[in-house]
């Protein structure tokens, strides 16, 4: 994840280091600043507050070496919370959402691992990514989430109406 803003009152480099006192190899940078616009403005019903300093949601899907795509909460997640997402899940995971109205982040995310078939071709693929995003400068990131806010907003209508039909069809 990259942290776009901290509690002033918390030293985050200090919490990444290891108990033996070596530094963990994940880096984070750190800004005064959230990203423009807050995460469901309307409605807090789907998101922790503390979701808006995220750059970057990595979701690490509940099967990764799977015959076919497979979609649970965890995807929902940045959705809901209007934040980009790689997905550490089954190859055309990606591809299943497009089918479904999502749109993803291609212009701002390597995401040609969605296609790679091989499990371990497609890990060293999507940790690539998100290495690549993640060690940008911190005013790129911003950039980049604030270029797709479009995308967020038409992904957050998507799953409100996916949830009013699955809602529907139970006979509430």
């Amino acid at each position: 994840m990259v942290i776009l803003k901290t509690d002033p009152h918390v030293n985050y480099n200090d919490q990444i280091t290891l108990k033996n006192g070596d530094m963990s190899p994940l880096q984070y940078d750190i800004i005064s600043d959230d990203i423009p616009g807050v995460p469901n403005q309307d409605s807090t019903r789907y998101q922790a507050d503390f979701y808006k300093y995220f750059g970057l949601d990595i979701v690490a899907e509940t099967v990764f070496d799977f015959p076919y795509p497979f979609i649970t909460e965890k995807t929902f997640r940045p959705i809901t919370s209007k934040r980009p997402f790689v997905i550490v899940g089954a190859s055309h995971s990606l591809a299943l959402l497009r089918s479904k109205n999502f749109k993803t982040f291609d212009m701002i995310i390597d995401e040609s691992y969605d296609s790679i078939t091989d499990y371990s071709d497609r890990f060293d693929s999507v940790t690539f990514s998100i290495k690549k995003f993640v060690t940008q400068p911190i005013e790129k990131i911003r950039l980049d989430v604030q270029s797709v806010s479009s995308i967020l907003d038409h992904n957050f209508k998507t799953y409100l109406e996916l949830e009013d039909i699955e809602l529907s069809q139970l006979n509430l």
